[in-house]
């Protein structure tokens, strides 16, 4: 093995060095754990070999202070080279090629997946319908749509007598019906029809159809059907197009908090339904689902001030550093360079032939958080984008976000399902008053 004490690092170098994936790498770095330089290309990132080794050192020490680090093996979602692939899929290519309803399947049932011309409408709950609405009804008028979600799902489950068949399709049985009834328990706030779902026709690659249409139209996709219970505002077909990529590009996003949760609950065999719900009360955090929250209260801000005039946007950004000391929805620990999926949302948003108002106000945060901005922005930012600019109400980005995301935490339910039961077993140290603090032998696991 070549003696690299004495020079700099490449990123893959470092990466071998430390037993961590590049993207992980990069993560260190964008937490201010590592620093990098550029080589003279302009291109290469460079990392001291002593600045990698203290970091090393530092990682072998963090059981002893509590560290917290679960890594599990998955065939569904990759995050890798500033990409994010659904079962090898790029993630972005299938939000405009895909209606949502496939991408599930495909991380569901993988090569089983049915042909996108083969996909019907997905029907939800009927018997429970009735006790959901009334449930829903009870709910006080401060109820957000994440709470109607969370009643909806709960009352679905208790309803449904195969809800333990755990095999794959059952599971994707419960999962379409799981989906679909979220989708119709959130009230309409519109009554104005919806175009239906139009993408190009998908070629016969990785589970596609025959590809003899130009436009794939599909009146019952999610999409169509969610838009009217988001706000009030006319839907168009791009704007439509545009959901539809949002729910694809939020289905799944490899082990985050609420996967975990889910996950957790798979493993003791929890039905499908309380695998959601397990997800829904982890997403229901400031710091997960409900991010694009305060990003669309950003928006309105601005819209107020005026986004012709960047000194007051300025100010009202200012404003925002003051009393939050930051601004919601820029940077993100795996993709230091940029969330694909912000750029992907970002560019439909603009494509949209929304008004051209909404769009000034996202571009005008975004160009004045760019003059010195320490990250570019996530897909929190690209959600609140979308939401703007189509015009639905605040606070609707966390139904969104939830519709998305269970579809990937059905999909990691039956990837789960499939291992030992019960294996997150995690230990604790005790560190309060009346005894030491134990400690893990070494080699012990």
């Amino acid at each position: 093995m070549p003696d690299l004490a004495g020079r700099d690092l490449t990123a893959r170098e470092a990466a071998d060095r430390l037993g961590v994936k590049v993207e992980t790498l990069y993560a260190y770095v964008s937490r201010g754990m590592l620093d990098r330089r550029r080589a003279v290309d302009g291109r290469t990132s460079l990392f001291s070999a002593a600045d990698v080794d203290r970091l090393a050192r530092r990682h072998r020490r963090a059981p002893d202070r509590g560290g917290l680090e679960v890594v599990i093996d998955t065939r569904l979602t990759a995050i890798e080279d500033h990409r994010l692939r659904y079962r090898g899929r790029d993630a972005v290519e299938l939000a405009s090629t895909r209606p949502f309803e496939w991408v599930a399947e495909w991380l569901w049932l993988g090569d089983d997946a049915p042909a996108p011309t083969d996909l019907g409408p997905w029907a939800s709950s009927v018997k429970s319908a009735d006790l959901i609405a009334a449930e829903v009804a009870g709910l006080p008028g401060s109820a957000t749509a994440g709470d109607r979600l969370r009643v909806a799902v709960a009352v679905a489950g208790a309803t449904h007598s195969l809800r333990h068949d755990l095999r794959p399709t059952g599971v994707a049985h419960s999962g379409r019906r799981l989906i679909a009834t979220m989708v119709d328990a959130l009230p309409l706030r519109s009554t104005d029809p919806v175009p239906p779902l139009a993408i190009p026709a998908a070629t016969d690659e990785g589970g596609g159809g025959d590809g003899g249409d130009d436009v794939d139209v599909r009146p019952d996709a999610i999409a169509a059907r969610l838009w009217p219970r988001l706000g009030p505002s006319r839907a168009t077909p791009a704007l439509v197009g545009a959901l539809n990529a949002a729910l694809v590009l939020l289905a799944d996003h490899e082990l985050a908090a609420s996967t975990l949760a889910a996950r957790v609950a798979a493993s003791t065999r929890a039905d499908p339904y309380a695998v959601v719900s397990s997800g829904l009360g982890v997403l229901s955090g400031s710091l997960h689902g409900t991010a694009s929250v305060p990003v669309q209260h950003l928006f309105a801000q601005v819209e107020q001030a005026g986004a012709d005039d960047l000194d007051r946007v300025g100010a009202v950004v200012s404003d925002h550093l003051r009393h939050h000391r930051v601004v919601p929805g820029f940077g993100h620990p795996l993709y230091p360079e940029g969330d694909p999926r912000a750029v992907a949302l970002l560019d439909l948003v603009r494509r949209s032939g929304a008004p051209a108002e909404r769009v000034a106000v996202v571009e005008a945060v975004e160009e004045v958080m760019a003059d010195g901005a320490p990250a570019p922005p996530n897909v929190d930012f690209g959600l609140a984008a979308l939401c703007h600019v189509a015009g639905f109400d605040v606070g609707v980005g966390e139904a969104i976000f939830a519709v998305a995301r269970a579809a990937g935490w059905i999909a990691h339910a039956i990837e789960e399902y499939e291992e030992p039961g019960n294996r997150f077993r995690a230990r604790a140290r005790y560190v309060g008053s009346g005894g030491a603090p134990t400690t893990r032998a070494r080699g012990e696991r």
